[in-house]
């Protein structure tokens, strides 16, 4: 945009541009993380996504949902309906760590003045 970036800040993003000329090209990251806020408390409270090659965990409103999005693109199956098994119980932890490190590090405003 031509904005001048403020001091001390670090830009942790990624061209999209080499996706659009290959959309095969593998992902430059290893996970995504996306959160919404819905009360004053912050992060921890609100909902949030965090997800690898393969599986997408979500967190709204006090609701835990996990996804195939390689098997299932349309995110239409939550593979917790059924209870959960030893292998979607080591994805979630693996997931909720990297949700976890990044709500302990300071980047997320866990209160709103």
């Amino acid at each position: 945009a031509g904005a001048p970036r403020p001091e001390g800040t670090t830009l942790d993003s990624i061209s999209l541009a080499p996706y659009f000329e290959d959309p095969d090209r593998p992902s430059l990251r290893e996970w995504l993380y996306a959160d919404a806020f819905f009360s004053p408390q912050g992060v921890r409270s609100g909902g949030y996504a965090v997800r690898d090659e393969r599986y997408k965990l979500m967190r709204l409103r006090e609701q835990t949902e996990l996804f195939d999005v390689e098997a299932d693109i349309g995110e239409t199956t939550n593979l917790l309906a059924d209870g959960i098994s030893e292998a979607e119980q080591a994805k979630i932890d693996s997931l909720q760590r990297i949700a976890d490190t990044l709500h302990d590090s300071g980047a997320h405003r866990t209160e709103i003045d």
